[in-house]
C-alpha cells in the first residue's frame, strides 16, 4: 500500500521513516538510525549526514541533513517544556557613560535598555533596575522618576487614577541634596508579555522641574575621591512558567 505523504510538507519534516528535502522537493528515507546521537545543550560541530542531536536544554531532537547543496540541523521532535520557575536566559543592558537630562514633565530615554527574545510564549520576564542619579544644586527641590517601557509602551504602572501624579517604577526626590552626592534607585518587575517576539525594555526619565539631573555621576563631578561615578543596569531574566 502506497504511503500517503502529508501535503505541503516543510523541509526536514519526518513521516513514517522518511523526511522531506525541500531542495529536491521529494521525500527521502530518514537517516535517523544512520549515525550516533549527541547529547548536549548546544549543537555539535563536525556533524555528518545522519547524525542525531538531543538538545539536553529543552528536550528537542534534531537530525543533521547534508544533501550536497545544503547542510543543517533539522528538528524532528520538539519539546519546549521547561521546569516552572527555572531561568531560561539572562540579558543585561549596562549604561557606563554619564548622562545629563532635563525633561520637564516629559519622558525621555536615557540610554539604558536591553532586548530579549523569549523562547517560550508562556514565560515571564523579570526586569531588575539599578540606577545612579545626582543633581546640580543643593538648595532646591529635585524630583525625578524613571519609567519602564516595553517596546515604547510604559509598563509596571500603579493603579489609577493618577490625577497630576507621575506613575513610575523608580521615583527619586530630595529637597536638600548636595552636588557632590549621588544616590541609587532600584526596583524589580515581573512582566507577562505572552510572546516569542523580540522585546526591548527601555528606561526613561521624567523630571518635574527644569533642573538638570545626572546619571552615573554627581552634580559637581569633581576630580576628587569624595565624588563618585558608577554604572547603571537593567537585567532581564526569562522565567519559565
Amino acid at each position: 500500500m502506497a504511503i500517503q505523504f502529508p501535503a505541503s510538507p516543510t523541509n526536514g519534516q519526518v513521516y513514517q521513516g522518511y523526511y522531506y528535502d525541500s531542495n529536491i522537493s521529494a521525500w527521502k528515507a530518514s537517516p535517523v538510525s544512520a549515525g550516533p546521537v549527541a547529547i548536549a545543550d548546544v549543537a555539535p560541530t563536525g556533524a555528518i549526514h545522519g547524525d542525531m542531536w538531543y538538545n539536553s536544554f529543552d528536550g528537542s531532537s534534531y537530525v543533521y541533513v547534508n544533501d550536497g547543496t545544503s547542510s543543517q540541523w533539522v528538528e524532528v521532535h520538539s519539546n519546549t517544556a521547561a521546569l516552572p520557575g527555572s531561568v531560561i536566559q539572562v540579558v543585561q543592558g549596562v549604561l557606563a557613560d554619564t548622562v545629563a537630562f532635563t525633561t520637564q514633565n516629559s519622558w525621555t530615554s536615557v540610554g539604558l535598555s536591553a532586548t530579549i527574545t523569549p523562547k517560550l510564549p508562556t514565560s515571564k520576564i523579570l526586569v531588575s533596575l539599578h540606577i545612579g542619579i545626582g543633581v546640580n544644586g543643593s538648595s532646591n527641590s529635585y524630583d525625578a522618576a524613571f519609567g519602564l517601557f516595553r517596546n515604547n509602551t510604559q509598563i509596571a504602572l500603579p493603579n489609577g487614577p493618577y490625577g497630576n501624579r507621575t506613575p513610575s517604577i523608580a521615583p527619586f526626590g530630595d529637597r536638600v541634596f548636595g552636588t557632590n552626592e549621588m544616590t541609587t534607585v532600584s526596583n524589580q518587575y515581573l512582566d507577562s508579555p505572552a510572546t516569542v517576539s523580540s522585546l526591548t525594555y527601555d528606561v526613561k526619565a521624567f523630571s518635574t522641574n527644569a533642573f538638570t539631573h545626572f546619571i552615573n555621576r554627581t552634580g559637581a563631578d569633581a576630580d576628587q575621591s569624595y565624588d563618585n561615578r558608577m554604572i547603571s543596569t537593567v537585567t532581564l531574566m526569562e522565567v519559565a512558567q
